[in-house]
């Protein structure tokens, strides 16, 4: 099922287009940064919806700048928390040279 195929049966199923889902979902407090699965919840709370309608109607959401996901990490912060725990971390202990046996000299008679 293609994506608008999604959008196209919610609207069938609920009688609402994406933007009045908006502005009920901004009743909620459910724009800005929220939860994927506050979203999903309310969604199948309310609406009845299944999760992949659900899911559809958040990635539309999140297409329009709607809503962002709260307490995702982006790529920025990762790569920011690596660089900083590359820095912090001690070095790694360098394994000792092995002992070389001294060759044996002939003793003199």
């Amino acid at each position: 099922m293609s994506f608008q195929a999604y959008i196209d049966n919610i609207q069938a199923k609920t009688g609402l287009t994406p933007e009045q889902f908006r502005k009920a979902a901004e009743k909620r407090g459910l724009l800005g940064d929220v939860r994927a699965t506050q979203f999903t919840d309310w969604l199948a709370a309310d609406y009845d919806l299944g999760l992949g309608h659900a899911r559809a109607l958040w990635a539309y959401f999140k297409n329009q700048g709607w809503v962002g996901a709260a307490g995702a990490v982006t790529k920025a912060a990762k790569a920011s928390k690596t660089a900083k725990a590359t820095q912090t971390a001690k070095p790694a202990k360098t394994a000792k040279p092995a002992k070389t046996a001294k060759p044996k000299q002939a003793k003199a008679k």
